[in-house]
């Protein structure tokens, strides 16, 4: 302890003699793993893309820091007429400095490196967005709309009203204007008539343009530059202060590595890229940098859970399979091995208390009291793979590549799994884009994966319906399909709690997945010079608008 004290007062001496890490000061640099693979905020599939997009587009619906709904591309959450299946909105116009109205512009970045208006934004957009989710053959994080609405269609003669128009089997939902407004939070994307040129710059082989905050400029080497779009609609909050700068430019920068970036972090030098906020922060980390002064970590997503994925297609058609490789792995005993310094007191807990280890797909505070967890049980482990005649004495398991805490995830699974099976886990570590690749296709035994949800996904409906493109791993029970078609059809609360409870259970004793811990988030940055003042537990940057630099 003595050590750890002398240490931690070294380094914070050191800080003090560091210059400032701002090339600008309203220039804000934060550190992704990987690169963006999808500019489209409709296809965004991953969350380093789902957190670039939300800075650049927007919803027609959005939050506020408390999480209430607010009109964001609506004019209000008033809908201007409605009957049972039919809602129409007026969509947000701006007032310019005369007090004359104007309509929200969508916005690039030319060839001559300066922001330009491309078009003004109306319902056509809406259609366009509605019309590309519901044609589209790759699945999206949208798929849930084209369930909602069979419809969405401009209203002649008022190019800023739009009206939407509910499945008949979602009738329901008039009862409650907020469930409609709820499914409102899609991202709008352009419509651009094809054959038409626009004069903007290319990111990385793609013109984007958008309505938001900020606008993607150029990709110098490992970063991307976003500039302020200074037609924003939304007016900061930010008060002024002779020591609040509003943030002017971001730069997306590509790590390899989340240690190189915590360096970084903490010791700005001239060779390496300045970084003031890191997305996703390993928890093994978190202790180090909670210790100093200048850095702030704060905790986001907690609607997030880990797991191990069975290929139900494959070798792990038999449930009793899945069930001995869930009863073989100590999920206890790996979580305080791992996390139980942040933590702390689990050991004399049962594992049906521990709140951070899931035992089906909904998060504790959802899930039914009376499920029972399949516990650690080596004897009935090996009984049940012998049932199972499960013959196969190597078996594959697909992983991120290269994070601290998941590396020892997959490390001590591995080793229950040969002493107490006798099986041999070949742990294939790979890039998150290849890891996404294989397991769409289908192409491992088991896969270690990481999901985060929006509070509204039907979690149950997403991961394990036969219709759903998510159930990757072809997990099939006709109780469930059934059960989903009654959630579906019922607009009573009640109900659908139950029906999701019981399809809960039935979950837990299948395991297609062994459902491992729900962990939240944790960010990191540098708050002597940065100012976060919300995140949002999805998409991370739905407050940006309101950050601001600290001026030296």
């Amino acid at each position: 302890m003595r050590n750890i004290i002398i240490v931690t007062i070294i380094v914070m001496f050191l800080y003090s003699l560091l210059p400032s890490v701002m090339a600008k000061d309203q220039d804000m640099y934060y550190a992704e793993t990987t690169e963006v693979s999808e500019f489209n905020p409709i296809y965004t599939e991953d969350v380093i893309s789902l957190r670039f997009t939300t800075l650049i587009f927007n919803s027609l619906v959005g939050e506020d820091p408390s999480l209430r709904l607010k009109p964001e591309l609506l004019e209000s959450l008033e809908p201007v007429s409605h009957d049972d299946l039919s809602y129409v909105f007026r969509l947000r116009k701006l007032r310019n400095q005369a007090g004359m109205e104007e309509n929200i512009k969508w916005v690039g970045f030319n060839n001559d490196n300066e922001v330009c208006i491309i078009k003004d934004f109306t319902s056509e957009d809406v259609v366009y967005t509605f019309n590309a989710i519901k044609d589209s053959i790759t699945p999206t994080m949208c798929e849930y709309v084209k369930k909602i609405f069979s419809d969405v269609r401009a209203v002649k003669g008022d190019d800023h009203l739009i009206e939407f128009v509910l499945s008949p089997d979602k009738k329901y939902m008039s009862e409650d204007i907020n469930l409609i407004l709820r499914h409102l939070k899609f991202p709008i994307i352009p419509y651009l008539p094809p054959g038409v040129e626009y004069d903007c710059a290319e990111i990385k082989g793609k013109q984007i343009i958008g309505t938001g905050p900020f606008i993607a400029a150029e990709d110098p080497g490992r970063m991307i530059k976003l500039v302020r779009n200074p037609y924003y609609f939304e007016v900061s909050s930010i008060e002024k202060d002779s020591k609040k700068l509003e943030i002017g430019n971001i730069y997306m920068t590509e790590y390899p590595d989340s240690f190189s970036a915590k360096e970084d972090l903490i010791f700005p030098n001239p060779k390496s890229l300045k970084i003031h906020l890191i997305t996703e922060l390993p928890l093994a980390y978190r202790r180090e940098l909670n210790s100093l002064p200048i850095v702030t970590t704060a905790r986001y997503a907690t609607n997030r859970f880990n797991f191990f994925a069975y290929n139900c297609r494959g070798v792990f058609s038999d449930v009793k399979s899945r069930q001995a490789f869930t009863h073989a792995t100590d999920r206890k005993e790996m979580f305080i091995n791992i996390y139980g310094d942040i933590y702390p007191d689990l050991q004399d807990k049962p594992l049906s208390q521990i709140k951070e280890i899931l035992h089906s797909p909904l998060p504790f505070s959802q899930a039914p009291s009376d499920i029972t967890p399949l516990e650690y049980d080596v004897t009935k482990a090996k009984q049940l793979l012998n049932e199972a005649r499960f013959a196969r004495k190597k078996v594959t398991l697909l992983t991120y590549r290269g994070e601290p805490d998941e590396d020892r995830i997959y490390q001590m699974f591995r080793t229950y799994i040969k002493n107490n099976l006798d099986i041999e886990v070949e742990i294939q570590g790979v890039s998150t884009p290849e890891w996404k690749k294989r397991f769409e296709s289908g192409d491992f035994d088991i896969a270690f994966g990481t999901w985060v949800f929006d509070e509204d996904v039907n979690i149950i409906q997403d991961l394990f319906s036969t219709s759903s493109p998510d159930n990757v791993v072809s997990y099939s029970n006709t109780k469930i399909e059934s059960m989903l078609r009654r959630y579906d059809q019922s607009g009573r609360p009640e109900i659908r709690t139950e029906l999701k409870h019981e399809m809960a259970r039935i979950i837990a004793r299948e395991v297609p997945y062994t459902f491992l811990f729900q962990l939240p988030k944790y960010t990191a940055y540098r708050s002597d010079v940065l100012r976060v003042v919300a995140l949002h537990p999805y998409n991370f940057f739905g407050f940006v608008e309101n950050w601001y630099m600290l001026k030296p």
